[in-house]
């Protein structure tokens, strides 16, 4: 994975413990991170 996304949308989202998992792992890798959209 890239560390340099700028923004990220993810379509469908639906909260499971496992996608919270891959969005907490994203926020603390993606150094220049401006916008998360679930």
């Amino acid at each position: 994975m890239s560390t340099n996304i700028e923004i990220f949308e993810w379509k469908e989202y639906s909260r499971t413990a496992g996608e919270k998992k891959v969005v907490r792992y994203i926020l603390a890798n993606s150094k220049c991170l401006n916008r998360l959209s679930p």
